[in-house]
């Protein structure tokens, strides 16, 4: 299950009347919204927000002109109305990009104001602050100046995950093993944690490359090699 949901400018609303004759909506759904109600209600993630979803962290910049800014405002609507854990950075002046909506030089704005997490000292720090707080990233986002230290915390919960696995024998035998499964790593937590880790947030690679492999280049069969490189810093790790 999903511990909690960081949303870039997803395109929502699709269902909406306004959007039911954009080209991208009728090239995603076969048909323009008018034809085919029933199927765009069922495309569209607003009609699938219910009170037991993971904790939802919105971030959108408000000069978008690829997704506009009412899309992620209306999902933060619906979302807090069925008593979702719902947050949500608007960045003033930040188009459809990750580095300007966490620009620390642009003013932002966070939703629910009266959160903690509105005290992050930009809008990685927010961010960060906000992930702490559920338990999924070890640093609480003080004194954050943007992307390089939201990359710094990733990389050292990344670096205490990849401890917890040598310390534990399945998974540091998983490490050294030759090959590595899909469902090997699913039926161990510690290489499941690892291995999310990784691919997800993109930090410490180097350490784990054939388990982001494994989403990214399997033969078919849910295998994936280890490299040489992985293989030898694993054996080195669990030496010292």
């Amino acid at each position: 299950r999903l511990k909690a949901i960081v949303d870039f400018y997803a395109p929502v609303g699709i269902s909406m009347s306004n959007v039911g004759t954009d080209s991208r909506v009728v090239q995603l759904l076969g048909c323009a919204v008018a034809e085919c109600p029933d199927k765009a209600r069922d495309a569209d993630p607003l009609t699938h927000v219910v009170s037991g979803d993971p904790p939802l962290l919105i971030i959108h910049g408000t000069d978008d002109a690829v997704v506009p800014l009412w899309m992620s405002e209306r999902l933060y609507d619906i979302a807090s109305a069925a008593s979702l854990d719902v947050a949500m950075i608007s960045t003033e002046d930040a188009g459809h990009s990750k580095n300007a909506c966490l620009d620390p030089g642009l003013a932002w704005e966070f939703k629910p104001a009266n959160s903690t997490a509105a005290a992050g000292a930009s809008q990685g720090g927010a961010m960060l602050r906000w992930l702490n707080e559920r338990g999924l990233v070890l640093c609480d986002g003080e004194g954050d100046g943007g992307g390089g230290g939201a990359a710094a915390c990733f990389n050292a919960h990344c670096a205490q995950e990849f401890s917890t696995c040598q310390n534990d024998a399945d998974c540091r035998a998983l490490m050294q093993s030759g090959s590595i499964t899909r469902t090997a790593v699913q039926a161990n937590a510690e290489a499941l944690a690892l291995a999310a880790c990784g691919c997800v947030a993109g930090a410490c690679l180097a350490e784990i490359g054939m388990l982001c492999g494994m989403f990214d280049d399997d033969d078919g069969e849910g295998t994936t090699k280890t490299s040489t490189t992985t293989k030898s810093m694993t054996t080195a790790s669990t030496m010292t």
